[in-house]
This record gives C-alpha cells, structure tokens and sequence, in this order.
C-alpha cells in the first residue's frame, strides 16, 4: 500500500502542474473599457474585497521567510505573533488590510485578517457617483504546513469570513456602496511550494463559498424590501517564482494570478403586499488574469517590507454585459512583523 506520506506529495505535484497551466486558460479576450460599475460589485470592486479578506491570494505564506537574513544570529521566534499590513491602492478602491497570525506549533497557524475599505464608484440603481469607507469583512482561519520545501511543502488553510462590513444597499432612502457582503462565506486555499537554489516556486489554489445575506431596508423609493443576496463564489490561483538575491534579505518575485467569480443572484420583494421587485443573476461574472512583480526586503530577521504591482493583463465579463469597465493597476505595498 503506498504510503501517506507519498501520496501526499503526489497530490502537491499533481496541485502545482495543474496550477502552472492554469493562466493559460484564463487568458480570455480583453474588452474595451466602459463604464460599468454597481453599489455592489463593479470591475475593480470585485476583486479588491476577495484578496482584503485573505491575504494568501497577495504571496501566499509558506512559513518560510526570506534568506540569508541580515541577522542569521537573530532567527525568527519558531512560536509567537506575527503581525502586519496590507496596502492595495488603486484609483477608486483602497483596502488597507490588518493580518494578525499566532504560531501555535511551528507548522500551525490561526489568523485574522481586518480590512479597512474606502470607495468611490457609481451607483448600481443611481449612477451616480457614490463614496464610502469603513471596516470591511473580517475573516478567521487556520493553516497547517507539511513536507519539505527541498522536495515539495504544502501549507493548507481554511477561513470563515464574518459579515462585520456594512452591507446594506440604502440609508434614509439614499443609494450608499456596500463594504462587505453580509454573509457568512468559507473558503479554502492550498499552497505548494519548492526550493530550487535561490529560487522559490510557488502556487496557490483555493475557493469560497459565499452564502445567502437577507435582510429589509427602505429603497429610493420608499418601500420596505425584503433583500435576499448572494453573491457568486469565487475560485483563486496564483503561480509564480520568488529569487533570493545575493543582497542579504532582498526576494525578488514574479506571479501571475487571477480569479473566477460566479454569477450573483439577487432577490427583492416589497414587504406591504408580497409583490416581487427583482429576482435575477446580476450581470457580475468576472474572469481575470494579472501580472504581479514586486520585491520583498526583510530589514532584520523579524521585519521586512514589500512593494509589488497587480497589472491586469486579460479580463472576461458576463456576456449579458454590454458595457465594461476597464480593471484598474493596483499597487500592493505590505509590512511584516514576528514577536
């Protein structure tokens, strides 16, 4: 009977192979740029939230930092608390992400991961332009390391996201941009990684889960609506390589990543008699395909900096849609911190 141990690294080989082909098929035709955007989603809206709820969409961590250290008499603590900072920046969404870890073992983790959002887009039933800021959706999880990153290492995570972002569509009957999505999502992400010399291969599968948000709330128009919202899951990868320059602590790194976002669905119905407002799939499914170069220096063996660029390289909209808009660069800016 083969042992657990090699079918272990059977199934990360098979996990990375299957993730290095995977740009290729999410290289879909670029449309041209427009002016689509919702209270609730819109082009760079989409994929913003999904990378402040989980920061392994970014670099996902192989528990693995940088080497040689500028301290190698310093070494990380193998137990403790890591904290951090997140930065993505573009032109109408800014998530600044909170991740906080604790080392339970030295290949167990739990994590927490604290978005805050600003946003300026159009309004979904409006078009105006509207803004809004606050805490987004707080997620929690746990992940396990296994193997060695000299063969094949595989770190494995789950994460339950909260709805403690404002998620509600309308204020005192004013149209507002919704900073999470009021729902209890899971996902799940699976990390392969291999060290070749100095360089560091890297990949990243995972998927959520989202549920089903209902509540009520007066409209534009003054009617008290029954919501009942869900929003499409969405399936991440990521795959690239990481140089260990022979500058002490500088990594450089180039990833290509992406996501697929299912269709929402969105219910609304007017409470006083029971007639139905709205019951559709919106317009929302999303394809992309980016580019991330970036570099990472850790300053001592506890603290280090990144600063990267997302370059959107090939989008796919729903079909339905007739008006796209285009996905904007983001720049990725992080910090990290072990104690």
């Amino acid at each position: 009977m083969v042992s657990f141990r090699y079918a272990f690294y059977f199934f990360n080989v098979f996990i990375l192979l299957t993730l290095m082909a995977a740009p290729v098929g999410a290289q879909m035709p670029h449309h041209e740029s427009g002016s689509q955007q919702s209270g609730g989603g819109g082009t760079t809206n989409q994929t913003m939230p999904v990378a402040a709820s989980n920061p392994d969409i970014i670099i996902p961590d192989t528990f693995t930092e940088p080497e040689p250290m500028l301290e190698p008499e310093a070494p990380p603590p193998p137990l403790g608390i890591g904290v951090g900072l997140n930065i993505l920046w573009s032109k109408h969404v800014q998530a600044y992400v909170l991740p906080i870890s604790y080392k339970i073992t030295p290949d167990l983790k739990i994590e927490a991961s604290v978005p805050y959002i600003r946003k300026k887009l159009q309004g979904e039933y409006t078009n105006e332009e509207l803004k809004a800021d606050g805490i987004g959706d707080v997620s929690i999880g746990a992940k396990y390391r296994y193997g060695d990153e000299n063969r094949i290492q595989g770190v494995t995570k789950v994460t339950i996201k909260l709805p403690t972002g404002e998620y509600k569509q309308f204020e005192n009957r004013t149209e507002q941009l919704a900073l999470g999505s009021g729902s209890y999502d899971f996902s799940i992400n699976q990390t392969v990684s291999k060290l070749i010399g100095p360089y560091r291969l890297l990949a990243n599968l995972g998927y959520r889960i989202n549920t089903e948000n209902d509540y009520v709330e007066t409209d534009i128009f003054g009617r008290s609506v029954q919501f009942e919202n869900r929003v499409g899951n969405t399936f991440n990868y990521l795959v690239g390589v990481q140089y260990t320059t022979p500058l002490k602590g500088l990594v450089l790194y180039l990833h290509a990543s992406g996501l697929i976002q299912e269709r929402s669905h969105i219910k609304e119905t007017d409470t006083s008699d029971g007639s139905l407002i709205r019951d559709e799939d919106k317009q929302d499914r999303l394809k992309t395909f980016d580019l991330n170069p970036g570099a990472m220096f850790m300053i001592t063996a506890n603290a280090g900096v990144r600063l990267g660029v997302f370059i959107p390289l090939f989008t796919a909209f729903d079909p339905d849609v007739n008006s796209h808009a285009s996905r904007e660069w983001v720049a990725d800016i992080g910090f990290v911190g072990r104690f």
